[in-house]
């Protein structure tokens, strides 16, 4: 018999996501975004990069997602 092994996003995924947006958005700030590597975003997150590419599809993804929880504070933080 084969069971369905589909992972539930609870606490721990929100926490895992936004541990990872929040490295995202320091490693893009300090290397920007076509230099930052997916590696160097999992290790400032403490992670792995599989970790990464668990919660979302890409680095534009996870770019997208660092820029809505962190854009409205750095844009304020440079106006």
């Amino acid at each position: 018999m084969i069971r369905d092994v589909t992972r539930e996003r609870g606490p721990a995924a929100t926490a895992t996501r936004a541990r990872l947006a929040e490295a995202a958005a320091q490693v893009f700030a300090r290397d920007g975004f076509e230099s930052a590597k997916v590696s160097a975003i999992a290790e400032a997150a403490s992670l792995t990069t599989g970790a990464i590419y668990f919660h979302y599809a890409d680095k534009t993804s996870l770019l997208t997602d660092s820029l809505s929880r962190h854009g409205g504070s750095e844009l304020a933080r440079l106006l």
